[in-house]
């Protein structure tokens, strides 16, 4: 034992230099290992960003379309309220219109003079009777 000692003693710097070169080895080793790691990392990331890209670039196209869309129905929902109001209108100064012919026909034959007896009935009627035969039972509601 004594023997390995003293061998031990003198070659001292031969063993810590090898020790130095072990770590540095197995140093590099883990360097490069990470190195490797890393530029795998990378490669798959870029990857990823380029799908990530793609599918950004057709949901903006999504975006567009509906927007699109959304704006065709605006426009057509728009014109269609107008188109309602105009008709809502009309429909209005139609039967406002009728309200006033009905109500000068009504005042027309309300001051009309009908004679006394089934005669003077008749004959007021047979003047009248091309304005009563346009009345329907329809307006007289």
């Amino acid at each position: 034992m004594s023997a390995i000692l003293i061998l031990v003693a003198r070659h001292w710097r031969i063993g810590v230099v090898a020790l130095a070169l072990g770590v540095a080895g197995v140093w590099a080793a883990v360097m490069i290992h990470e190195r490797n790691a890393a530029r795998a990392e990378s490669i798959r990331l870029t990857a990823q960003v380029a799908d990530l890209k793609a599918s950004n670039g057709s949901l903006q196209a999504a975006i567009t379309t509906q927007n699109a869309a959304v704006d065709k129905l605006r426009t057509t929902l728009l014109n269609e309220n107008a188109a309602a109001v105009a008709r809502e209108s009309a429909a209005a100064a139609r039967g406002a219109q009728a309200v006033v012919a009905a109500g000068n026909r009504a005042a027309a034959l309300e001051h009309s003079a009908v004679g006394a007896g089934c005669g003077a009935a008749i004959t007021w009627a047979n003047q009248q009777a091309m304005e009563l035969g346009r009345w329907s039972p329809r307006k007289l509601r």
